[in-house]
């Protein structure tokens, strides 16, 4: 591990390390050339010398790079520091959380909220297909809440680690036949069986089974191990959105069901005519760009959010619509961009019970939230739900 003081290639001075694991590390550091505070993720320096992960390594950072979208994480430079036998990719440094962290810590989101942050996203995965670039690993984890300066935030696609570059010059390096790159949760059946011949579309069913679980709380194949539910999305059919949201809108539930085909024919063709399709629901009509920027959640403001909960509230499943379950701690605000840096040693199973959504009089903003009060109601008229969003500090209504 590199020591605080540290100066990687003469400039970027080591502050503090923000994620490590079996392949590298991310630290947060200083760009003594400009002071700007950045990311640095390293390779491990027993992999220094290993080709295959350092021309994966280089890969991700060519991959990100190309594209240079809004809602991608930025890539300032990469190289190599001899003298520390250190790989580097230097990277804008993102404050906030990842999805997958706001999936945890409130068990599922607004459907505004989630298509507040899913377009951008299908617009960063449009951008990157154009480039010839597919991401093959979209999920929660991989969506990140970047809060800006200003106070807004911005939806990040990161972690291009396994990026398939569609002209890279040498094909076999990249995926042979047979080989399963992806997390198993998210992959499409032709990423499970694994085939060589991956496209575009393969992003399109994991940005779907991403947004499934952001309305719902679990996902479209309820398996609890990873051979498992690779079977079921081989062989198997998802289960229907209104099993777990019996008040779906049909047309949001249509759009979900045709990107989560198993047959490619079926899938829409392109990440723009899915965003266009999730764009065109009846519930997202009238959203401007500033009215989407308030809908999304600040993880700064929801963290800890059980503990302001009276406790009739985190006790009684029919005190509210939106229960929030006991789940994993939220990593911190300043918790770095990028990835997990090898994949977790247990499967991860669904992040909570799948349990249907309450609907009619119960999913009005405020129903049944007497003790509640206004801290928690959210965007009253425009949600239409049992969401909210809790603001910063105290909790005090957003109106």
């Amino acid at each position: 591990m590199l020591q605080s003081g540290t100066r990687v290639a003469d400039r970027y001075e080591i502050e503090a390390v923000v994620g490590k694991g079996g392949m590298g590390a991310v630290y947060r550091a200083l760009d003594t050339a400009t002071g700007e505070r950045v990311a640095l993720k390293t390779l491990h320096e027993d992999f220094y010398e290993r080709d295959d992960l350092v021309k994966r390594f280089e890969r991700e950072a060519r991959a990100a790079a190309s594209v240079g979208h809004p809602s991608i994480v930025g890539v300032r430079a990469a190289g190599t520091d001899r003298a520390l036998r250190l790989r580097y990719i230097v990277q804008e440094f993102l404050r906030g959380a990842d999805v997958a962290g706001c999936l945890n810590e409130l068990g599922i989101l607004s459907p505004l909220s989630t298509l507040a942050i899913a377009l951008p996203v299908m617009d960063a995965l449009v951008a990157a297909h154009a480039a010839g670039i597919v991401h093959r690993d979209v999920k929660p984890e991989n969506l990140f809440l970047h809060e800006t300066d200003d106070g807004h935030v911005v939806p990040k696609l990161i972690d291009f680690g396994i990026a398939k570059v569609v002209e890279d010059l040498d094909r076999t390096t990249r995926t042979a036949t047979g080989l399963v790159f992806g997390t198993p949760w998210y992959m499409s059946p032709e990423q499970a069986l694994g085939d060589s011949a991956i496209d575009a579309r393969t992003d399109i069913w994991s940005m779907a089974a991403t947004v499934y679980e952001m309305l719902c709380g679990t996902l479209p194949f309820g398996a609890s191990s990873a051979n498992a539910v690779m079977a079921q999305i081989i062989y198997g059919s998802p289960a229907p959105l209104r099993q777990h949201w019996p008040g779906a809108p049909a047309d949001l539930e249509a759009v979900l069901h045709r990107a989560l085909q198993r047959d490619l024919g079926q899938r829409y063709a392109t990440m723009a005519e899915f965003r266009d399709a999730l764009a065109s629901c009846d519930l997202w009509r009238g959203v401007t760009p500033e009215i989407a920027s308030s809908l999304r959640p600040r993880p700064s403001a929801f963290e800890g959010i059980r503990d302001i909960l009276p406790m009739e509230f985190r006790d009684d499943p029919g005190a509210v619509a939106h229960r929030i379950e006991p789940s994993p701690p939220v990593a911190p605000a300043s918790a770095a961009p990028g990835p997990r840096l090898e994949p977790p040693a247990v499967p991860r199973p669904p992040r909570r019970t799948p349990e249907p959504r309450r609907t009619a009089a119960a999913d009005r903003p405020g129903a049944g939230l007497p003790a509640l009060g206004s801290a928690l109601a959210r965007m009253g008229a425009l949600l239409g739900f049992d969401r909210f969003r809790p603001v910063q500090g105290a909790a005090t209504p957003e109106g």
